[in-house]
């Protein structure tokens, strides 16, 4: 059974990284190299040494290749796919403590716009639960 063929944009530090990462994910998931962002532990024991330095190089130059210039030179001392998804989860999702009281007074304030269309609205809140959820925000947590 083959798969489709998807283009995703290149990462550029600017769009959305969660939406990114969960594209850039899944094309890893269909070329079956997925378990090189957990390092040569996330392959089976049997699995051959070849094998696995193939998977590795591949999905370290498929990140590679759906990264903007600018990303690139911040990821450019990483020398493996592992590397480059940790580095770009630290530039890029903020947990810190001044980020989380951001991101929760912008969903408490959140309020849809009159003169927006609502799907524009809806997609701005899911946005702030996406954000909330990557950086390990529980629901409970929201909850006064």
């Amino acid at each position: 059974m083959g798969f489709a063929k998807v283009e995703i944009e290149r990462f550029d530090g600017k769009g959305d990284f969660s939406l990114w990462r969960k594209r850039m994910k899944a094309v890893l998931v269909q070329m079956k190299i997925a378990k090189a962002l957990e390092g040569d532990k996330g392959f089976p024991t049997t699995m051959s040494d070849a094998d696995k330095a193939e998977a590795l190089e591949m999905a370290y130059s498929t990140l590679i290749l759906h990264l903007s210039d600018k990303v690139l030179r911040e990821v450019s001392s990483e020398t493996t796919a592992a590397g480059i998804w940790l580095k770009l989860e630290s530039l890029y999702i903020t947990k810190s403590l001044a980020n989380k009281v951001y991101l929760k007074g912008k969903l408490h304030g959140f309020k849809i716009s009159e003169d927006r269309p609502i799907s524009e609205s809806l997609d701005e809140f899911n946005k702030l639960i996406i954000d909330l959820a990557n950086i390990e925000v529980k629901y409970e947590e929201m909850v006064p």
